[in-house]
Parts: C-alpha cells; structure tokens; sequence
C-alpha cells in the first residue's frame, strides 16, 4: 500500500490529487497537483476563475506525522484571474491563507494540547510554541464562531485571580442539567466587563435565561439585576461560607478573642451577619432553585480553569489564557475531516 493511497483514503482533497511521494533527508515530501481541467479558487472572494500563471517555487504545508516522519504537502500555487477581484492567489483547501500548516494539522495539535501542555506538544512534535498557539487559537475561532447559544437557561459567573498583583479574570458557564461549559471570559471583573458578555450573548438569548448564580461582588450584582432582572439569582454558597471562614479567621486572630467571644462582641462576625442581611433575598433565592440548578459545578469548573492556567505555564497574555479556557472548557464543535487522526 502506497502513502498516495493512504492520503487519498484518510485526506482526499477535491478537485486535487496527490503525486510522487519522495524521502527528502528525513521527511516525506508528497506532490499535490491540481486535477486536470478544474478552475481555481480566488484567495480573496473564493470564486472560481482560471489560472493566470503557476509559481515556479513550490510550497510546503505541514501534514499530519507519518510513523514518526515529517509529512509536507508540496504545491506550486497558481493565481487565479478572479472576475471579480482580479489576479489573486488561488485558494487552497488544506491550507487557509498563508499558513504553512495543513489545516488537519493544525487540529491534530490543537487536540494533543488538551492532553499535555503547549510546549510539550511543540516539543514533541518538533514545531514551535507559536505554531501550536496558532493551530490552538483557529480551532478555538472556528468553534465560537460555529456553537450554538441558544438552549441556555442557567449560567454561573465568577472570576479567577491570574498572575500576581490582584489581576482578574470573569468566567460565565453554562450551568444547565446535562450541559456544562465555558460561555466567556472576559479581562478584570468590572461592570463594563459583565456588560460585555451580556452584549455578545443577545437581548434575545438574556431574556430566556431562568437562573443566574454568583457571588457578592457588588459590579456583577448590579449589571445581573439590570440585564438579566427577571432570572432568578442565586448566591453561590460557597462564597458565602467562605466570607464566614474568613471572619472566623479574623475573630481567631485576635488575642482577646476568648474574651471577646465570651462577650459577643465579634467584630468580624457582626459584619457577615450585616452581609447575610443585607443578600437575604439572593440567599434564599437556592431554595426555590433547590433541584433544578447545580451551583457547585461552579466552583468545579473554576478548579479545571485553574488547573489550565497552571498547565498552561508561560503564557504572558490575557488573549492567550482566554484561548487556552475555551479550548480546555468551552466544549467547543470543531472542523470535521475525514479521519480523526488522535
């Protein structure tokens, strides 16, 4: 059986074929020419138009490995003399724009980089972290773009502390029964950044939404209310037992606390219990929500972002981690190819 065979099994590429397969040093370099007669595509407009003229300089696209080979798709590119846009670089079904990755490539990496972390991806497949970043970020794009937003009824916002210095990110999953996943991220956790996912997600879409879960933070209490009025709002328990471990905390740390818990004179305690008056509403909101919403996939799923974040080592960009959290948790739908290759 012939690597031509197998391409043709596992990639076929209309209106193309594949040719010679050839050892260069050691990687397989496999011919693709153009099938007899057919028209290509404009690489502006994607109309079909005839060839001006073919380059006289072959080039590489990098393919999926073959037993521990590097694959390059070898093509001399024509232009196209488009109607419509005039003589433009033909379009390539393998390939998008000037990449020099095949696109089934860039899946077979973006799919690894779930398993083990980007770098390692790129040194075990002998590519740079950039073009893992890159392969990572159009899968990432091509499922935003692509996911349907319509059947949720519950989201959870929260925030993650990234890097050091009080830095923030705002997270909102899709907490509904059965289907649980990252909706957004957005940079710090202000209102203008609660606003923006309420913006992306439609008027339409907010409206249906029946349960919104949180925490205290006063900005996402506030744009919830605005936007999203008449869902039902939750406060996240754990939140609020974690506000009474922190006074508890505070009491302890006093050297008078025996005297004072003798007293009942307990700063810390007097604040939280002002909190719990002042959210009584919110609070008792998980009773009436008792059985339809589960707020502890909250917390679960802000565990696993972190867990991305640490695997994600060496990232220096809010854009980067954003990419890396849909890709890890977005649950996203991805491009379908022939054979799933990993």
């Amino acid at each position: 059986m012939s690597i031509k065979t197998i391409l043709n099994r596992c990639h076929p590429i209309r209106y193309f074929v594949y040719g010679a397969a050839r050892f260069i040093g050691e990687q397989i370099h496999v011919v693709v020419r153009p099938r007899t007669g057919s028209l290509g595509r404009c690489g502006e407009c994607g109309g079909r138009g005839p060839t001006y003229d073919t380059s006289r300089h072959p080039r590489r696209f990098e393919f999926v490995p073959l037993w521990g080979y590097v694959v390059f798709l070898v093509y001399r590119m024509r232009r196209i003399d488009c109607a419509r846009c005039g003589v433009r670089t033909e379009q390539v079904p393998w390939a998008d724009g000037k990449n020099r990755c095949c696109n089934v490539y860039r899946l077979f990496l973006a799919r690894w980089a779930r398993r083990v972390s980007w770098s390692e991806v790129a040194l075990i497949f002998g590519v740079t972290w950039g073009v893992v970043n890159r392969a990572i970020r159009w899968v990432v794009e091509y499922g935003l773009v692509h996911r349907d937003l319509d059947a949720v009824t519950a989201i959870g916002v929260d925030e993650i502390a990234v890097w050091k210095g009080h830095k923030y990110m705002t997270v909102i999953y899709q907490i509904d029964q059965g289907n649980r996943r990252l909706l957004w991220v957005g940079k710090d956790r202000t209102k203008a950044t609660i606003r923006a996912f309420f913006q992306m997600f439609g008027e339409v879409r907010t409206k249906a939404l029946r349960f919104v879960a949180s925490d205290m933070w006063k900005p996402y209490l506030d744009v919830i209310k605005q936007q999203a009025g008449q869902a039902l709002h939750i406060l996240d328990r754990f939140h609020v037992v974690a506000k009474l471990n922190k006074a508890v905390d505070e009491v302890r740390a006093k050297d008078k606390w025996c005297t004072r818990a003798m007293r009942s004179r307990l700063g810390p305690m007097k604040r939280f219990a002002k909190t719990l008056r002042n959210h009584r509403p919110l609070l008792l909101n998980w009773f009436a929500a008792k059985g339809e919403i589960a707020l502890g996939v909250v917390e679960g799923m802000n565990t696993n972002a972190k867990l991305t974040i640490r695997k994600a080592r060496g990232f220096r960009t809010y854009e980067v981690l954003e990419t890396a959290l849909y890709h890890e948790l977005g649950r996203l739908p991805e491009p379908a190819f022939t054979h799933r290759f990993c």
